[in-house]
């Protein structure tokens, strides 16, 4: 009779266990929502004006939601080169960087027909290209350099 019994609540515990588990799995492995694509990842280039001057602008998006921006103007004596590393975070076709005050100023948007980066910037906005301040307000197109999966040859 003892082993009946044993067995029913050996039974018993196994199927506690394995509705339980199947129920937590169930609960970890769903997702509440698909995960965003991210449109901006990537290297985009910029190749015109910024003020009077001719220049080129990389932004480059990593993964890891760090950035990189390079500009190069040849036309000052000696050709004037900026680099600077930022944090960002995108919401759909919105990207942001910078503090709160620059984020006010700044708006930078991906265009999906076009596969496009938009960036622009009002009056109160403003790059430093040497020693001069240029103002904007700017209106920048970015076209689409490299892809991070991509790779080259």
């Amino acid at each position: 009779m003892r082993d009946k019994y044993l067995q029913l609540g050996g039974l018993f515990i196994l199927l506690v266990l394995g509705v339980g588990g199947a129920v937590l799995t169930t609960g970890c492995t769903d997702q509440a929502t698909t995960p965003q694509e991210n449109p901006f990842l990537g290297t985009w280039v910029y190749k015109g004006n910024v003020g009077t001057y001719n220049a080129t602008i990389l932004f480059v998006f990593y993964e890891n939601m760090t950035g990189r921006y390079d500009m190069l103007v040849p036309d000052t004596d000696p050709p004037f080169m900026s680099s600077m590393e930022f944090p960002w975070e995108f919401e759909k076709d919105r990207l942001f960087i910078g503090s709160s005050s620059e984020k006010q100023h700044l708006d930078i948007r991906y265009l999906p027909d076009q596969d496009r980066m938009i960036v622009l910037a009002d009056d109160a906005s403003g790059i430093f290209i040497g020693e001069e301040f240029v103002t904007g307000p700017f209106h920048w197109e970015f076209f689409r350099g490299i892809r991070n999966e991509e790779k080259q040859n």
